[in-house]
């Protein structure tokens, strides 16, 4: 995925969103910030800056999205205009969202340890 023109994505996560279509993130290789539209690209806007590695957005509820950074797991609870370090959470390297009537997040260490923090522990919901 890419800003035509102007950035290409390093990852991108999307999500439906009853409201206005699709929630579409994107982490801009040109500054290292989240591109965010809330209406299925017809417009974006610059969210939050942060050294990421990999983004998720939750599927029930889009403003929940998370990050693997170099500082560790981070939450942003407001579409991606900010982001919180999860005191506690394992380092990791890749994540993914799951769905169901428990949700929460699977993820890959640094270790290459496959890791299931619950959405208490993640900091999720």
């Amino acid at each position: 995925m890419s800003h035509i023109g102007v950035a290409d994505f390093l990852d991108s996560a999307a999500a439906a969103d009853s409201n206005s279509g699709w929630a579409l993130y994107g982490y801009s290789s040109l500054d290292g910030t989240v591109m965010v539209s809330r209406n299925s690209g017809k417009t974006r806007s610059t969210g939050a800056a942060l050294a990421a590695r990999y983004l998720t957005v939750d599927a029930v509820i889009p403003e929940t999205v998370s990050a693997t950074t170099e500082g560790g797991f981070a939450v942003s609870r407001d579409g991606g205009v900010t982001f919180e370090l999860v005191d506690g959470s394992p380092a990791l390297h890749l994540i993914a969202t799951v769905p169901g009537d428990d949700p929460g997040l699977v993820g890959i260490g640094l270790d290459e340890s496959v890791s299931a923090p619950t959405s208490e522990s993640a900091g999720v919901r």
